[in-house]
């Protein structure tokens, strides 16, 4: 159980005026108090820079430029930034409302700061307004593994929170995770790899607002497969892939020894001529961890496929599908 202490909120932003100030609103709501908020802004052409302005006025922390490359480089780049009294780092998205217990529930599940430890929490997926999408959601705990996370990451950013040394060692990889996709992905990954205390709570701690300006969003049903198809069949899902194996590689020595056995399994099941092989590999695993066909479906394809592989071959007439149908 972690101990209270000191929180760095990580927000990154660019153009989040719309949705900035219930935010903001609800970080100051928070029942943990000790926090402080670094706000980074990837070059916002509306309101969002004065807004962060006018919010310091009372909320400790700063907001600063952020490296214009992406969300998941802003918000990495702030890990190198943290205040020294730091004790846990938060993940938060501009456009969210947390519960008020986010952080307190969170730190709850932590171990103490100097160890590893990695939480992350259900998000209830709301429209612009925050009226709930899905009258039957229902938040489910997850098995979080190495396994798992070396293939997809099963955590939603905006829930995450991780103890000051997690957040150190993902920092230290982040120069060589690219092309990178998310931010979440590489501290799920890092805190697997490195024996991590990880917690999956059962408990909606965002109220996820999905809008026309979503960087991500929640994708769901025909949508989410369409464009999971299309990440794959280009061959930038296998380049995710490449990236976090390669940042794995730069962790050295923190990797533990099962650990470190387990990525050399899954790395030798993406050579060429072991589709069957891979495939077989992934629909054991899913299964265990009770995924759901919908999500396991793409995945056994693509395996079969060759589109987890190393050097994946790319299907052009599914990646124009995939990117027609996103447009319409």
């Amino acid at each position: 159980m972690g101990t209270p202490g000191h929180v760095a909120i990580c927000m990154a932003t660019r153009n989040g005026a719309a949705y900035l100030p219930a935010q903001l609103d609800s970080l100051r709501a928070q029942t943990h108090k000790d926090w402080s908020l670094i706000a980074s802004d990837d070059g916002s052409t509306d309101a969002t820079w004065d807004i962060l302005g006018h919010a310091f006025q009372t909320i400790t922390g700063h907001r600063r430029k952020g490296p214009q490359q992406g969300f998941a480089a802003n918000f990495l780049s702030m890990l190198s930034e943290l205040p020294a009294d730091t004790d846990y780092v938060a993940f938060c998205d501009q456009d969210d409302v947390w519960a008020r217990e986010k952080l307190e529930r969170a730190i709850r599940h932590l171990p103490a700061p100097d160890r590893l430890g990695f939480y992350a929490a259900c998000a209830r997926p709301c429209d612009a307004t925050l009226v709930p999408l899905d009258r039957g959601f229902r938040c489910k705990a997850k098995r979080l593994s190495l396994d798992r996370a070396f293939w997809v990451s099963d955590t939603l950013g905006n829930t995450v929170v991780m103890t000051r040394a997690l957040s150190d060692l993902v920092a230290r990889t982040a120069a060589h995770a690219a092309p990178l996709r998310t931010h979440d992905w590489l501290a799920y990954l890092c805190a697997a790899a490195c024996g991590a205390d990880m917690v999956h709570d059962p408990w909606a701690a965002v109220a996820y607002r999905q809008h026309g300006a979503n960087t991500i969003g929640a994708a769901r049903g025909l949508t989410g497969l369409i464009t999971k198809g299309g990440h794959l069949a280009s061959g930038r899902y296998a380049a995710w892939v490449n990236a976090n194996a390669a940042a794995l590689a730069a962790l050295g020595a923190a990797i533990i020894p099962d650990a470190r056995d387990e990525i050399a399994r899954l790395e030798s099941l993406r050579a060429p001529g072991r589709e069957a092989d891979l495939t077989r590999h992934l629909r054991k695993t899913t299964a265990r961890a009770r995924v759901e066909m919908g999500e396991r479906a793409p995945f056994l394809v693509a395996a079969r496929m060759g589109l987890l592989s190393r050097q994946p071959p790319r299907y052009a007439w599914f990646e124009y599908l995939a990117n027609s149908a996103r447009a319409t």
